[in-house]
């Protein structure tokens, strides 16, 4: 409100090749001076709009008031002061904001958010500790593997119906890894766990069937040892299922001792587990020599270069069940993202939360407070949030529940809310014209039940394989059952990156140091 009384304003633009052609804070700084040419007369403060416009970048001079209400984008020329030196002083006064590091990326909400002296915490938007170029892991490219015993974890934690796997994705993504390992002469053994036995052996949990989908040998014990002296130079056999022993999940040393003992190497290539410290994750690497393997190099360096540096508009879409297994991310991308979409049972909580019905639905309750908080927090930040506008319920959690489409304030006391509704679905693609970067994790209703129950889900699948392969975004997918509603639709391959991780996605793109991970490291 002050700038908006306080203020006569001047535009200046800069291309998109020239934001190409230097990095977008000089090319920033650019816009603003061709903002000042327009003014005719030196301004008391620049600012740079968020935003990008079709041309480019625009930049805005201001003329009129007080000199000391300094936006962080006041970075060329104030008082005839050059940009380092304005910078040194912003990072003695107020150094927990990081000026140094995160000056120059300023977002429209500057305009409404001037504090004390003009300096605002909305300052660049980064995501601080994911670093991937800093993440200096070691790697299995050039090792020497000839005649080596190598232990490799993969995750084939893949769904089984009726005695099938349904979705082979985790494991065809961990071939080029097995490939890599077995032609450079290495005697592969491959462990991984499935579902959760709780220590004790559950033949429906055996890993046998995937043994068989490879068409690998399979060992019947995890700790079985005695097939090793057979094995060949190239040789890759599977081990059974690591959760059948007690030890894994509670990564004891003595387990982890006794998986280690025989090999040469181990090599990590599960990023869907790295969020764990089970024993075949951080425990081995007390006792073999560790490395990445490329699935998890993939994963860390596609996920990373996103996160770094965005494209923005930045979007987030957030779906899924519960609001408290995503608390941190809704906590870190309020302040990273421009656009947080929230829908599914998310979606219902937060509407609840505002007041509106939700009938017989999942929700949660006691995570209203919480979501207003983000709501404000995201309001602080200038990231907008957009809820639910409508839904599809049906009288009963069922797949053959006949499908009716509510206003999301007409909701019935006897309805059952089981996906987002159309003009939701609508919106949500409406939302993507002017995304360049998309992140999605959950899906927003009941996907795995088919058209009836996925139709916003598949909305948002069908829109995003467009615009990504007419290169208008960059899309970053992760979780389960969002994979699957790719699958569902036939555009898995159309996303720019599709992530075998669901927790480990989530705590990533949080900025969480993953415990795989960093036992890894140099």
């Amino acid at each position: 409100d002050w700038i908006t009384k306080n203020t006569i304003w001047a535009t200046g633009e800069c291309t998109s090749a020239e934001i190409d052609e230097l990095n977008i804070l000089w090319a920033s700084m650019r816009a603003m001076e061709r903002a000042v040419a327009g003014l005719g007369q030196t301004p008391d403060m620049c600012l740079i709009d968020g935003n990008r416009v079709p041309a480019g970048l625009r930049g805005r001079a201001i003329i009129k008031g007080d000199a000391k209400s300094l936006s962080i984008a006041a970075a060329s020329i104030i008082a005839k002061e050059t940009r380092d030196k304005i910078m040194r002083e912003l990072a003695l006064e107020f150094p927990m904001y990081g000026w140094e590091r995160n000056a120059g990326y300023p977002t429209a909400q500057h305009l409404t958010a001037i504090e004390k002296y003009g300096i605002t915490k909305y300052h660049r938007k980064t995501f601080g500790p994911i670093k991937g170029k800093e993440m200096k892991l070691r790697t299995i490219d050039g090792l020497d593997l000839r005649g080596k015993y190598v232990l490799l974890r993969d995750d084939f934690n893949v769904q089984i119906v009726d005695g099938k796997i349904t979705d082979t994705f985790r494991i065809d993504s961990s071939m080029e890894t097995i490939k890599y390992l077995t032609s450079n002469g290495a005697r592969v053994v491959i462990c991984s766990h499935l579902g959760r036995p709780k220590g004790r052996p559950v033949p429906e949990m055996s890993l046998r069937i995937v043994a068989e989908y490879m068409n690998i040998p399979f060992v019947d014990d995890c700790l079985n040892k005695d097939f090793m002296v057979n094995m060949k130079n190239g040789d890759v056999v599977l081990l059974e299922n690591l959760r059948f022993y007690i030890g894994e999940e509670e990564n004891d040393d003595e387990f982890a001792k006794k998986l280690a003992a025989g090999f040469d190497i181990y090599v990590n290539d599960a990023f869907a587990v790295s969020h764990r410290t089970a024993a075949s994750v951080v425990g081995v690497t007390k006792f073999l020599p560790s490395y990445a393997g490329m699935l998890l190099m993939r994963e860390i360096e596609n996920i990373s270069r996103v996160m770094e540096k965005p494209k923005r508009p930045l979007v987030l879409f957030l779906g899924g069940s519960k609001v408290s297994t995503k608390i941190g991310v809704l906590k870190r991308f309020v302040e990273l993202a421009d656009k947080i979409v929230i829908g599914g049972a998310l979606g219902t909580t937060f509407n609840f939360a505002n007041g509106l019905p939700v009938g017989e639905s999942l929700y949660e309750p006691d995570m209203a407070d919480f979501a207003l908080q983000i709501m404000r927090d995201a309001d602080k930040n200038g990231c907008e949030i957009f809820l639910p506008l409508d839904k599809g319920v049906g009288k009963e959690f069922a797949p053959n529940a006949t499908r009716v489409n509510r206003d999301a304030t007409q909701i019935k006391d006897d309805d059952v809310i089981i996906d987002d509704g159309e003009k939701t679905a609508q919106r949500n693609v409406d939302l993507l014209a002017d995304a360049k970067t998309v992140i999605w994790n959950g899906t927003f209703g009941m996907a795995e039940w088919g058209d009836r129950w996925g139709k916003a889900s598949f909305a948002l699948a069908r829109a995003l394989a467009h615009f990504t392969k007419e290169k208008k975004l960059e899309s970053i997918i992760g979780g389960g059952d969002t994979v699957a509603a790719l699958d569902a639709c036939g555009v898995h391959d159309d996303m720019t990156y599709v992530s075998t991780g669901g927790g480990a996605f989530l705590e990533f793109i949080e900025g969480r140091e993953l415990p795989g991970i960093k036992a890894l490291m140099k």
